[in-house]
């Protein structure tokens, strides 16, 4: 059978709150790594067409891969019936999908569960000759970079900046995070292969894909140690622990980093005490974050609400630690129980879920029952945390005062 070798990477958008805004906040517009890796993958004989948030798409033949996550999953189905109706072959994958596979295969043809670089060459060649499987196990593989390292250098220096990853997985096992459940263990690239990514991306600035750049404090002083000569700076997801080693946070002042965000999750002292892992630290917060910011490098903090232990009085001074820490910005999002999570388990097991509607699942709207405060003070202090980001914010003070003054004078 012939087939058109059309293909098309489609990331959806992720709608205007929730992840959408955490997502702006770490990196705008970026494309996702996994869409560049695949291009870099593909014969080039197939004409590649990529959709980055799009509002409008082209419905044609061919073969689509769609990567979502779960508060834009509804977005993915629905281009992924467009594209089916008008004859195209569709494979989706990514954090939510690979743990709703049945849901998922009532809009696209095969699932990608698991880590994609293992079986895309396979499901390239059953798309040719139209047997496409339901599901593809990407298995994991310790050297996933060599599937992809020196194809993705022939790519346009963009794309390369989208797809600089140093790192896979992570060290800790948060309940609520998907990381853990996605990906085996804690592997990286080595060194001299990120250094040839940033050199070929041509930029001065760039972000990390990571979910943690301290995963590895060996490794990552490494990589630092790397980086200095280049001269460029970049952002990174990272631990707080960072700053509990003098020498790596050195390093990594050295060698540009210029933002961090970090999950400082919360101040809970019960939900701290029950959860370990990078929560251990969370007592010592405001010293950790003077010493990242002694060295000139700025702190996006994140948090979560709604946990079990949380209490009026637990926000409250939850929201005025966001404004004394010394954060340079932070945004707190409501505790969403995503698939594919511990959480998740745990709240389905109990009853305490109120919603399976994914659209709610953005990180901003409460779809499990809280136990000692209501669900409207959960999003009373979202939004009390967030625009105090704003409006203590001295850029967006700057860019507000800049506007007047344009406005009063043009």
């Amino acid at each position: 059978m012939s087939v058109r070798k059309r293909l098309v990477l489609l990331n959806p958008h992720l709608g205007k709150l929730g992840l959408g805004t955490m997502t702006r906040l770490v990196k705008a517009g970026s494309f996702p790594a996994v869409l560049s890796i695949l291009e870099a993958m593909t014969p080039e004989d197939y004409e590649v067409v990529r959709y980055d948030n799009p509002l409008f798409v082209r419905y044609e033949p061919g073969l689509v891969a769609i990567t979502s996550y779960t508060m834009n999953v509804h977005v993915a189905y629905r281009y992924a019936d467009g594209f089916r109706r008008a004859g195209a072959r569709v494979v989706m994958g990514g954090p939510h999908v690979m743990f709703r596979v049945e849901e998922a295969l009532e809009h696209c043809d095969a699932v990608c569960v698991g880590e994609a670089e293992t079986v895309w060459g396979g499901i390239l060649r059953d798309y040719e000759n139209d047997r496409l499987q339901k599901v593809y196990d990407g298995k994991p593989a310790d050297n996933f970079w060599e599937y992809y390292h020196e194809r993705l250098l022939k790519l346009e220096p963009w794309q390369i900046r989208n797809a600089i990853l140093a790192t896979r997985g992570c060290k800790f096992r948060c309940e609520f995070c998907v990381i853990s459940s996605m990906f085996r263990g804690f592997r990286h690239v080595p060194v001299e292969k990120v250094v040839e990514l940033i050199e070929a991306s041509k930029q001065e600035y760039f972000s990390f894909n990571d979910a943690n750049i301290y995963g590895d404090p060996r490794y990552a002083k490494e990589l630092f140690k790397a980086l200095i000569p280049l001269g460029i700076g970049y952002s990174a997801l990272c631990s707080v622990d960072l700053a509990k080693d003098e020498e790596a946070l050195e390093l990594a002042r050295q060698s540009g980093c210029a933002e961090l965000l970090i999950g400082f999750e919360t101040m809970s002292r019960g939900y701290a005490g029950k959860n370990p892992g990078k929560l251990r630290w969370w007592d010592e917060y405001r010293p950790l974050i003077r010493r990242i910011r002694g060295k000139g490098v700025r702190i996006k903090g994140t948090f979560i609400v709604g946990f079990d232990e949380d209490t009026s009085a637990s926000l409250w001074r939850l929201f005025l630690f966001t404004l004394t820490s010394g954060i340079n910005l932070s945004a707190a999002f409501v505790l969403t129980p995503l698939p594919g999570t511990e959480l998740f388990r745990r709240m389905d097991a109990a009853g305490r879920i109120l919603s399976y509607d994914w659209r709610r699942y953005d990180l901003w709207h409460a779809v499990v029952r809280p136990a000692q405060v209501s669900r409207a003070a959960l999003i009373f202090w979202v939004n009390m945390i967030l625009w105090q980001a704003v409006l203590f914010n001295p850029l967006a003070i700057a860019l507000a005062i800049g506007w007047l003054i344009f406005w009063k004078y043009s």
